[in-house]
């Protein structure tokens, strides 16, 4: 009997400890994605309020990179006029966001998840004033069908020496 209660102790001591080590990874996991989701949003909101120079704080393009979900600054600040390329928080906010989308927009957060240690993948819609989902349809001499519009995108948020950065340049059009 005394054996039994002593395995008994000690299975539901490792059962406590077990339980304590999950939901602490749990919660660790959860606040790491909320971080990551408020790191995308308030660069969203400073572009949308014209602090440029605060989303740039919470942005950093891979070193190398092409197309619309890598890119580098050298490749951000490429297609900007000259007098433009010496702020890169205006290049972003004027350069970037008003020359592709026209109007300010704010960043809604629909799904993410954590892909790597410390990179996290967020899907977004973006909402213009009115609240209607911002549309990014084809451009450049292209049709729906080779370039089909696009309501929903996909960014990457890593944590960078502790601190977490948009990783993917706002929406651009050459």
């Amino acid at each position: 009997m005394k054996n039994k209660t002593i395995i008994f102790i000690v299975v539901q001591i490792i059962a406590f400890l077990i339980g304590t080590f999950t939901l602490h990874a749990i919660d660790t996991i959860d606040k790491e994605l909320q971080v990551a989701k408020e790191t995308l949003i308030n660069f969203f909101n400073y572009l949308y309020d014209g602090q440029y120079n605060k989303a740039v704080l919470l942005f950093e393009p891979w070193k190398e990179g092409s197309g619309m979900h890598s890119s580098s600054w050298e490749g951000i600040l490429s297609g900007l006029l000259p007098e433009e390329r010496n702020e890169k928080g205006k290049a972003i906010g004027l350069g970037i966001i008003y020359r592709t989308v026209g109007v300010p927009i704010r960043a809604k957060v629909l799904d993410i998840r954590k892909v790597d240690v410390d990179r996290y993948r967020l899907k977004v819609q973006f909402l213009k004033d009115d609240g209607d989902i911002y549309v990014y349809g084809p451009c450049c001499g292209a049709n729906e069908e080779t370039m089909p519009s696009q309501r929903e995108f996909v960014y990457f948020v890593d944590r960078i020496d502790g601190v977490y950065k948009v990783r993917t340049p706002p929406l651009f059009r050459p």
